[in-house]
């Protein structure tokens, strides 16, 4: 992993073998940013992405291994617990150029994965909703 700060941005280079999410938490944490953006493209030789099932609250979650083309990365930070807390949804590519999506749980980079998170001067943190099941925004 390589990472530089240009301003309200830092730009990351995640290699590969490393696990993006676990990068991207260290470099919030290291930087102190509590509050943020996150985009990025690459390739992942293994992903578990999934959505959630409003009626069980449950995730449902698919594992991929293979070479995966990371077509967009999308998401955001903020805290809950006093702690950083990434919110990251994908869009994967195989190599018949199928794509697939959703909310990131775990990915390993295959090639490499650049990312570019923006950092914001805020307050933002998760609340559970317990009717849906899920930590939404709290500002």
């Amino acid at each position: 992993m390589k990472s530089k700060k240009f301003g309200d941005k830092i730009v990351v280079r995640i290699d590969k073998g490393e696990d993006v999410l676990s990068i991207l938490k260290k470099v919030c944490e290291d930087n102190s940013i509590r509050a943020g953006t996150v985009q990025g493209i690459g390739a992942l030789s293994k992903a578990e992405i999934g959505l959630i099932d409003l009626k069980t609250k449950q995730y449902k979650t698919r594992k991929l291994e293979g070479i995966y083309e990371v077509t967009s990365l999308l998401g955001n930070i903020t805290i809950m617990n006093d702690e950083v807390r990434l919110h990251i949804h994908i869009t994967l590519s195989d190599d018949d150029c199928n794509t697939m999506g959703g909310h990131l749980f775990m990915g390993e980079v295959g090639v490499t994965c650049e990312v570019i998170i923006t950092e914001m001067d805020a307050d933002i943190g998760r609340k559970l909703d317990a009717e849906l099941g899920v930590n939404l925004l709290d500002f």
